[in-house]
């Protein structure tokens, strides 16, 4: 699920279809958040020791929930 809220706010970083006001400390976590690949295939996200991720995460909780279905599929979040 995480892979899919971050690859989505990516995508709309990209694109700019996500406007947000200046924050150093958002900007400083979009900046740092990091991942990795394990053993077993899946991606592990992870920040600097010191430093924190929460807004990354807010940020890409929001932007997941702006998402439409598309063709008459529904997207893949669902949040209860």
């Amino acid at each position: 699920m995480k892979e899919k809220m971050a690859s989505y706010l990516k995508q709309c970083m990209v694109q700019k279809t996500l406007k947000i006001p200046y924050d150093s400390d958002l900007i400083a976590e979009l900046n740092i958040e990091r991942f990795e690949l394990t053993k077993d295939g899946k991606i592990k996200f992870n920040y600097p020791e010191n430093t924190h991720d929460d807004k990354f995460w807010a940020l890409a909780l929001s932007v997941a929930a702006t998402r439409h279905e598309t063709e008459g599929k529904p997207d893949s979040f669902i949040f209860f």
